[in-house]
C-alpha cells in the first residue's frame, strides 16, 4: 500500500468515530423532540383541564388561533353551502361548534382571546382529557410533526400535528383537523356513507344528543 492510500485509509478510519458521535446526536435531538412534544401535548391537556386561557393560547402555533377564528366565524354566519364545501376535518369542527351552541361563541376579540375565552368556558370534557395521551411521534419536516392520539390506551387513528415555532413544539390546529378529516373520510369509505352523515353520527355520538336540521342554520 502506497503511502497516500495509507493516508486516505488513515483519514476515513479516523472520520468514523465522529460519523458514529453525529448519529447519535442526531437521534439523541430527534428523542429530545420527541419528548418536547410529549410536554407541549400534556401540558396542553392540562390548560384545558385547568381552564387557564394565556398558557393553552401560548401552546398553540400561530395558525392555530387563525384558524379557530375561522371555525367560529362559519359555526355563527355560514351557510349550509359554505360549510358542506369545506374539507371534512373542518366542517366537523364547524357542526360540532353549531351543536354545541356555546355561549363563549358570542365573545369577541383577536384570535388569541377567541381561543382564551373558550378554554376559560371549559372547552373540553375533563373525562376525555384523562382517556387521551400521545402515542409515536412522526416527523414530517424540519418544522412539522405529527403524534398519534391514544384513547384509553387504544389507537384512536387520529394524529395531532405539531409546528416548531417560537423554539417550542406547538399544537397545529389546522393539521390536526386534517388528520380528523382523513379519520371522516376513511371511515366513510368503509361503511358506504357520505363523509357528512359520518360527521353528523360522530358529533350524535360524542355529545349523546340527536342531530337535527337545525344545525345547518346560522347561529346568528
Amino acid at each position: 500500500m502506497s503511502i497516500r492510500h495509507a493516508a486516505k485509509g488513515r483519514k476515513r478510519l479516523a472520520a468514523a468515530p465522529a460519523a458514529v458521535l453525529l448519529a447519535v446526536l442526531s437521534l439523541g435531538a430527534s428523542l429530545s423532540d420527541a419528548a418536547r412534544m410529549h410536554r407541549s401535548f400534556e401540558a396542553f391537556k392540562r390548560a384545558l383541564a385547568e381552564r387557564d386561557g394565556g398558557a393553552a393560547v401560548a401552546l398553540l402555533s400561530a395558525a392555530s388561533l387563525e384558524e379557530w377564528a375561522a371555525e367560529r366565524q362559519l359555526a355563527l354566519h355560514g351557510s349550509r353551502g359554505a360549510i358542506e364545501a369545506l374539507p371534512p376535518g373542518r366542517r366537523l369542527a364547524v357542526l360540532a361548534l353549531r351543536h354545541a351552541q356555546p355561549v363563549f361563541l358570542l365573545r369577541g376579540g383577536p384570535p388569541s382571546e377567541l381561543v382564551a375565552a373558550a378554554v376559560r368556558a371549559g372547552l373540553a370534557d375533563p373525562e376525555v382529557l384523562d382517556a387521551v395521551e400521545l402515542g409515536d411521534i412522526a416527523r414530517l419536516a424540519a418544522d412539522r410533526a405529527s403524534g398519534l392520539v391514544l384513547a384509553a390506551g387504544l389507537p384512536s387513528g387520529f394524529r395531532a400535528g405539531f409546528v416548531l415555532e417560537r423554539g417550542a413544539w406547538c399544537l397545529d390546529l389546522p393539521s390536526s383537523l386534517a388528520s380528523a378529516g382523513r379519520v371522516v373520510t376513511q371511515t366513510a369509505r368503509a361503511t358506504g356513507l357520505d363523509e357528512t352523515a359520518v360527521i353528523l353520527n360522530l358529533i350524535a355520538a360524542a355529545s349523546g344528543e340527536p342531530v337535527s336540521e337545525a344545525i345547518w342554520k346560522p347561529l346568528l
